[in-house]
Parts: C-alpha cells; sequence; structure tokens
C-alpha cells in the first residue's frame, strides 16, 4: 500500500509540477500581451494627436479655400468687349503714348 500511496503521491507532484510550468508560462504570456498593450496604446495616442494635427491643417485649408473663393473675380464681372472696342482701345492708347514722347 505504500508504494501505491507513493505513486499517487508522485503523479499529483508531477502534474502539480506541470501545472506550476502551465502558470509560469501563461503569467509571461499575460505579461507579453500587457506590454503589447501598452505599445499599442502609446502608438494609438500618437496616431490621434496626428488626426488632431492633420484634422486642423483640413479645417484652416478649407476656411483658406472658402476665403480665396471669396477674393476670385469671376470672368462674368468684367464687360464683354468685341475687337472693335478692343482695337479702338489699342489704338487710343498708342495715341496716348506717341503724345507722352513729344
Amino acid at each position: 500500500m505504500n508504494a501505491r500511496i507513493q505513486q499517487h503521491i508522485d503523479e499529483i507532484k508531477a502534474k502539480s509540477l506541470s501545472m506550476h510550468v502551465n502558470l509560469q508560462n501563461e503569467r509571461a504570456k499575460c505579461l507579453n500581451q500587457q506590454i503589447e498593450i501598452d505599445t499599442l496604446k502609446v502608438e494609438l495616442d500618437d496616431l490621434k494627436i496626428k488626426n488632431e494635427n492633420l484634422t486642423s491643417q483640413v479645417n484652416l485649408l478649407q476656411d483658406q479655400l472658402e476665403e480665396a473663393k471669396g477674393q476670385v473675380v469671376s470672368s462674368s464681372d468684367f464687360p464683354h468687349r468685341n475687337n472693335e472696342e478692343i482695337d479702338e482701345l489699342v489704338k487710343e492708347i498708342e495715341y496716348c503714348i506717341s503724345q507722352l514722347r513729344k
């Protein structure tokens, strides 16, 4: 009976050691995963800051674009001139230049 009890004790001891090794392995995995989580949190924070900066830049550029659109003068704001009017204006400019040269 002693041999049988010793065999059970040895089996329990072996299972206990096996479970202890498994527990250590799981703790190591957990620690590695926690380190990875912490690293990913830092990366996420960096990406959030970059995103905020880019969003600010986009908003600034949109504001500048709207401001520029307000400053653009469309061609419809200028009167259309036909070729005869342009020729008359060119002649008038040439006359003015000739008067200035005298």
